[in-house]
């Protein structure tokens, strides 16, 4: 096994087969994960309740409600051209319920995240 410290990679010399190819092609695939890929969605059932744990959301059930008729308001167009501002302490899912709105709504419709700092009144 071989190490190299230059792209912290590590690969294994395995004999020419094809079952040897396809294990060293899984260890040179690169991945990129970030920090909330495992959230699919707000997890909500077909009549808007939040379901205790789904899409790779557990609690926080009233504001993925709330956070699901906001995706209700956009898909039935409307809530155009306006914005949603999330506030809270460190730590309660803003970020998460905001990725999870933006896998909900789809590639079609524009989302913007932004920080507080970028505001203007």
């Amino acid at each position: 096994m071989e190490i190299d410290s230059q792209q912290s990679t590590a690969s294994i010399q395995l004999p020419s087969t094809t079952v040897g190819k396809k294990i060293e092609e899984k260890f040179n695939k690169k991945a990129r994960i970030a920090a909330h890929s495992h959230v699919k969605g707000l997890g909500l059932a077909s009549n808007g309740d939040a379901l205790k744990n789904a899409s790779g959301f557990v609690g926080q059930c009233a504001a993925r409600e709330a956070a699901g008729i906001i995706v209700e308001l956009v898909k039935q167009k409307k809530m155009a051209g306006r914005a949603v501002l999330f506030a809270g302490p460190p730590g309660t899912g803003k970020t998460t319920i905001a990725m999870a709105m933006a896998q909900e709504l789809g590639d079609k419709v524009p989302f913007v995240p932004m920080v507080g700092s970028e505001v203007f009144f």
